[in-house]
């Protein structure tokens, strides 16, 4: 059979990127048929080996780490004892966790905690939902991990997937200390479009950008999304494109384990010079996924294979399609990871000052050295401006000298859409990476 699925897709996802409501409505110009969850050519899975199901008081997710590789964890909290099989390199590893809890956040979850080889690492869980963690998980670094619990069947909630994504490519190299892309962080915009319902497939485009040269509060989604648009028409102007990178690809819901995916994607540029269909459908590569969704909000979380680390998107639109300006106020753990390797975890806590008409960020930060609670780091009352992103905020830290003296600062952007967050800050002199995370909300 041809496959002449991606420039089909093409012209479909050109019809509907840029206005609102219908970032990404549907469209019927798909026709191709295919074994479901198989993209052409290639198969991945994750349930290659068997993934225990979630039970009660045991949660079971499969996910992604920084360093690309595929992991399932296992929560018993009752008993409070976790494992965690490490499937890229065959690693196991298990212990004992214990359980933290902010008094003064409304948050209604603990921060799962670890002690190894006399670091500290952390853990957060969404019921039901998502697990995300920086335990050691067979490997020589801290790994940020985000998991997809085996419960969730994505078959049921497949359109949901459909939006405006903000995606971090969450990426350690092997050199201590180094980052991809000269010391900053890959970031993006991302549009997913379950075009093919019935056979529970649909295609993505992205372009991706990096801290070093733009960041969040720097772009316009609307403006982002019609270039996507104009991309894939061929009209976009070339100092819109030569900046980031484009990607397009494809994802289809594994049928053997329905909390995953499986994904494919090319370069757009280089799909747009190709020879052929056959041609483009040769230069990707095939990688597992993981998802969330409902009406409100969902994650996807790609493996990018072993040494490249994932992608992990959190939607920026709602339920209609139009860019989110939900109100953020809410209570937020997080698990993060320095660029020098260290590793955190702790709350986040927004809410409405009414004395400044503005929201107003605490946060609780718990380190990897972290002995007595004069180790616990409080920051309070963070004026949180917006981004230009609806999704998007950030606050600014000011550092001093032993003599008081302005000795330069910090930014902290935050993601927020309902229970979904992710975040990085960044040296303001040169907009150099210091840290990473994701996390979840329990606002119940």
């Amino acid at each position: 059979m041809k496959n002449n699925w991606l420039f089909i897709s093409a012209l479909a996802l050109l019809c509907t990127i840029g206005t609102h409501p219908d970032l990404v409505a549907q469209s019927s110009r798909y026709s191709q048929g295919r074994s479901r969850g198989l993209p052409p050519g290639g198969t991945v899975s994750v349930a290659a080996k068997t993934i225990p199901r979630s039970g009660f008081g045991k949660t079971v997710t499969t996910g992604a780490g920084t360093p690309g590789d595929i992991i399932v964890y296992e929560f018993d909290r009752v008993n409070q004892i976790y494992r965690a099989e490490n499937l890229t390199n065959g690693a196991r590893l298990g212990g004992e966790f214990e359980t933290f809890k902010n008094p003064d956040s409304r948050v209604n979850s603990d921060i799962y905690h670890i002690e190894s080889g006399g670091s500290h690492y952390y853990g957060v869980e969404l019921t039901n939902k998502f697990v995300a963690t920086n335990f050691p998980a067979g490997t020589d670094k801290v790994s940020i991990f985000s998991g997809i619990n085996s419960q969730v069947n994505n078959y049921a909630n497949f359109q949901n997937f459909d939006g405006a994504y903000l995606v971090f490519h969450l990426y350690l190299e092997e050199d201590a200390g180094s980052y991809d892309y000269d010391g900053g962080m890959s970031w993006g915009v991302a549009v997913m479009s379950g075009e093919d319902p019935q056979n529970y497939e649909g295609y993505f485009l992205m372009k991706l950008y990096n801290t070093n040269d733009y960041l969040p509060s720097d772009v316009n989604l609307e403006e982002e999304l019609g270039i996507l648009g104009a991309a894939i028409e061929g009209t976009a102007a070339d100092e819109d494109l030569e900046d980031g990178e484009l990607l397009l690809g494809y994802y289809g819901i594994n049928p053997d384990a329905p909390e995953t995916f499986n994904t494919f994607f090319v370069n757009m540029e280089d799909a747009q010079s190709a020879g052929s269909d056959d041609e483009v459908m040769h230069m990707g590569e095939y990688f597992a996924a993981m998802g969330y969704a409902n009406l409100q909000e969902s994650v996807m979380i790609i493996d990018l294979g072993e040494g490249n680390g994932y992608l992990q998107m959190v939607r920026i639109t709602d339920e209609n399609g139009y860019e989110n300006d939900r109100d953020p106020q809410g209570s937020y753990l997080y698990v993060q990871s320095d660029v020098d390797f260290g590793s955190g975890g702790g709350f986040f806590d927004v809410y409405y000052d009414d004395q400044t008409d503005n929201f107003t960020l605490d946060i609780e930060h718990y380190s990897e050295h972290i002995e007595t609670e004069e180790d616990i780091e409080v920051s309070e009352d963070l004026l949180l401006q917006q981004g230009g992103i609806g999704s998007v905020w950030f606050t600014d830290f000011d550092y001093y000298d032993e003599d008081f003296e302005n000795d330069g600062g910090e930014r902290l952007y935050i993601i927020i859409n309902h229970d979904f967050v992710m975040h990085f800050t960044i040296d303001l002199s040169d907009n150099s990476l210091l840290n990473y995370g994701v996390g979840a909300g329990s606002n119940d």
